[in-house]
């Protein structure tokens, strides 16, 4: 008897399950073997050409042996109901250590081994997740080509358990969104504070060919029309000063968000208010973060540190401490 029309006789009593459907794999792969091709096969045996396929490239996958042709369980390799399960400890406790980040952005800062959308319905079944309606508001977005283009800089302030306020300056890189410098002062600033902290960044990082500032009194002259002690410095060590306009605080974006990251990410979640000292342990602890841990989304999921020292192609160590707090 042909073994095509062997073929044809196992699978028409395998579908009336007169014999196991192992036996028609088998004589399906004999047949192949002896030299049938496979549409030849499929067209005198009455089959189709996916299923032979199906079973030849699995004889072949696994060794040539009889075994592979058994039947196999339809059920699933993994639960997904139940991966959630076993891990929704992890994805609670990771939102508790970060309470400010995104879905996607935890899963990556806590290394969570699920997706994006099963963190998301853990969080939602807890009632972690903070539905926000914002007013869609145009904005134009500007980044300078490389590293060390541009600098933002501006001060900020935090309030403290006994000393009152505490005030922070800090200079971002505006391409790779780098924090070069950030230094906490006790005192409202005047221009030779903020220019001791740009001379110090200079020292460390190389000039940037601009600065960018708003219109604070440390930045601007109160005095005359002409340029500040602030602009004339600069224009001395070859930098040119860029000021935003008045009452936009946008243009000066990048580093007004790592100012409100740095408020309402870090120190919003402090049981109580830091003193000095804390207040510059904190700081450290999250340059320390932002720099090196925290995924950001305008680098497409890199860090800040990643995308600054991939572009100045720093020759220096990459383990030296590149986020120092100046003090």
């Amino acid at each position: 008897m042909p073994r095509s029309t062997r073929l044809r006789t196992y699978l028409a009593w395998a579908r009336q399950k007169l014999c196991p459907w192992k036996r028609a794999r088998k004589e399906a792969i004999k047949a192949i073997r002896a030299g049938w091709s496979i549409p030849e096969l499929a067209r005198e045996a009455g089959t189709d050409r996916q299923w032979l396929h199906k079973w030849h490239d699995r004889f072949n996958e696994q060794g040539k042996t009889w075994q592979s042709l058994d039947d196999r369980s339809s059920r699933p390799h993994c639960c997904p109901s139940m991966k959630r399960h076993l891990h929704e400890k992890a994805i609670l406790e990771a939102r508790q250590r970060y309470p400010a980040l995104g879905v996607v952005r935890l899963g990556i800062v806590a290394r969570l081994p699920v997706s994006h959308g099963t963190i998301h319905r853990v969080l939602s079944e807890h009632n972690q997740i903070k539905k926000k309606k914002r007013p869609w508001r145009p904005f134009k977005r500007f980044s300078r080509p490389f590293a060390n283009y541009l600098w933002q800089m501006d001060i900020t302030q935090v309030p403290t358990k006994s000393e009152g306020w505490v005030f922070i300056l800090s200079i971002l890189d505006d391409h790779s969104r780098f924090l070069l410098a950030s230094k906490c002062f006790d005192k409202e600033l005047n221009t030779g504070d903020v220019l001791g902290v740009v001379k110090k960044a200079c020292q460390s990082w190389g000039k940037p060919r601009q600065i960018l500032t708003d219109r604070g009194c440390q930045f601007t002259s109160t005095q005359t029309d002409g340029p500040s002690l602030f602009t004339l410095t600069l224009d001395a060590m070859g930098i040119r000063h860029i000021m935003g306009r008045p009452h936009h605080p946008r243009t000066q974006g990048k580093i007004e968000r790592w100012h409100r990251s740095l408020k309402h990410d870090w120190f919003a979640y402090r049981e109580q208010q830091p003193g000095l000292k804390q207040v510059h342990r904190i700081l450290a602890q999250w340059l320390e973060f932002y720099n090196f841990t925290l995924p950001h989304w305008g680098l497409r999921l890199q860090t800040p540190g990643e995308t600054y020292l991939a572009s100045v192609m720093t020759p220096e160590p990459i383990a030296r401490s590149v986020n120092e707090v100046l003090g």
